[in-house]
């Protein structure tokens, strides 16, 4: 009996849901607009006359003439009229007035200029720590920089001598990054890595 109660309301409540789609809108709507109206067209009206001319082309010099050279007149006098009349109805603005420029009282203080370090490369940089051809030691090691905070990972590499693992600490996008983390192991724990590039 729940069942069918629930259904009914979803089924009741889609109805009235979609009923309010369709005639909210058209309550609400105060400006009528004709679907097969235009109200307003981005295209230009035809001119009331289209100049034609017509070319041929001249055997002798081997150059197109116009067949009418009196079309060719007064087709330059109607761009001429048309020009002057837009440059007539052109407007120059007036110039601003100037404004006499006040001298602030209070000096502002320079802003250091940043000087970029690096600029921005499609590649990721990580630092390999070492190489194990025991997985056991390379874990171990992985474990001691993670408790350091290290971002590390370890990679397989398969060789015709056996496998190696080799411990990495990153990626990250800046290659300084890297380098000031090499010289800190370098410094605590008496690693020297190997600075990769990742794409």
């Amino acid at each position: 009996m729940d069942n069918l109660s629930l259904t009914s309301r979803i089924v009741g409540a889609i109805v009235v849901l979609s009923l309010g789609i369709i005639f909210i809108p058209l309550l609400l709507e105060t400006d009528k607009i004709d679907p097969g109206q235009v109200n307003h067209s981005p295209i230009p009206e035809v001119p009331g006359e289209i100049s034609r001319i017509v070319f041929q082309l001249n055997k002798g010099t081997g150059k197109f003439e116009a067949q009418d050279a009196s079309a060719i007149k007064k087709f330059e006098a109607e761009v001429a009229k048309e020009i002057a009349g837009s440059a007539n109805e052109v407007e120059i603005p007036e110039p601003a007035e100037a404004t006499a420029s006040i001298e602030a009282k209070t000096q502002v203080k320079a802003r250091p200029v940043r000087q970029k370090t690096e600029t921005k490369s499609r590649y990721s940089w990580m630092l390999q720590v070492a190489s194990f051809k025991d997985q056991q030691k390379a874990l171990k090691l992985r474990d001691q920089l993670r408790n350091k905070k290290y971002v590390t990972h370890i990679s397989k590499r398969q060789l015709e001598s056996g496998n190696i693992w080799r411990v990495r600490i990153g990626p990250d996008l800046s290659k300084s990054k890297i380098q000031e983390i090499k010289v800190v192991l370098e410094k605590e724990m008496g690693l020297k890595g190997l600075i990769v590039r990742r794409r």
